[in-house]
């Protein structure tokens, strides 16, 4: 019956009361242990905002942070062996760079005779090609620093190559050093202007057979009007200014076999062109 169900739910209620009664009696309760889980929380959420967002970013940063305060409590014995480290390392570079220092002397005395030889051939009868060597700061080319001096006339001291040479005698020492060295270096294109400049006759051909043997490796460009050295060049372009009362124009013109005898004729003979001078310029351009 209805009363009955009452009466039974009444006593399940009852039995209820009692065993949340034991249970709640059974808890044991810290106010402090509750406020320092709080504080920790909210520690963890400080950090979790200062160091990235998750707790995953907070061990990284802590880590690096104890790898750091690890160097710094050995910064004493870290010091030390990279003071070794260093020493060594100074004491390498040393012992190389003399070495190298000691190599370039040899190679600077081998280039010293090379070069006036050159430069004998090439019109340069009393020069005097020479290399000074100085100290620089360290790098990764040594301690050296290296000058190169020249000396034209008889009874002169060598000076610095860049300060005494003309722009023809820099192109025919330059034309010696590459004549000596060309195949080490890898400079794909090189210009010579004025050249020819006070030589002429048997020099000139020195020198055109000089440029074409460096033309086996190279790209050369060559301002000339010698025909001894334009009939060396593989191809051969003339170059012309005009002017009118505005301005004034260069023209580049390649030019066809005929026309090189032609140019070749002109150069030998000057504005009259004789057959005695094409028949020269075609026994030039034999060399080709």
């Amino acid at each position: 019956t209805l009363t009955e169900r009452v009466a039974n739910a009444y006593y399940e209620l009852e039995d209820m009361n009692s065993e949340l009664r034991s249970l709640l009696d059974s808890v044991s309760f810290s106010q402090s242990e509750l406020d320092a889980s709080i504080e920790r929380l909210e520690a963890v959420n400080k950090l979790k905002r200062k160091y990235g967002g998750s707790i995953e970013k907070v061990l990284e940063y802590a880590e690096k942070a104890e790898n750091s305060l690890s160097d710094i409590d050995n910064a004493d014995e870290r010091l030390k062996t990279l003071e070794e480290e260093i020493k060594a390392s100074k004491a390498d570079f040393d012992e190389k760079s003399e070495k190298l220092s000691s190599l370039r002397h040899l190679a600077a005395e081998k280039l010293e005779t090379l070069v006036d030889k050159e430069l004998s051939e090439l019109n340069f009868a009393n020069a005097h090609f020479r290399t000074s060597f100085g100290r620089s700061s360290s790098s990764a080319s040594g301690t050296d620093s290296v000058e190169f001096l020249i000396s034209t006339n008889i009874g002169e001291a060598p000076k610095p190559l860049a300060k005494i040479a003309s722009g023809g005698e820099l192109s025919r020492i330059m034309l010696a050093l590459k004549s000596i060295i060309g195949e080490m270096d890898n400079i794909p294109t090189m210009i010579f202007d004025e050249i020819d400049t006070g030589i002429s006759g048997a020099t000139a051909a020195v020198v055109g057979e000089k440029l074409e043997k460096i033309a086996e490796a190279h790209q050369v460009i060559c301002i000339t009007h010698l025909p001894q050295i334009a009939s060396r060049g593989e191809s051969h372009f003339r170059i012309e200014k005009t002017s009118d009362e505005i301005s004034t124009h260069t023209t580049v013109v390649p030019l066809s076999r005929e026309e090189r005898i032609e140019e070749l004729a002109r150069l030998l003979s000057g504005t009259v062109i004789s057959d005695t001078a094409r028949q020269q310029a075609k026994e030039l351009l034999s060399y080709e």
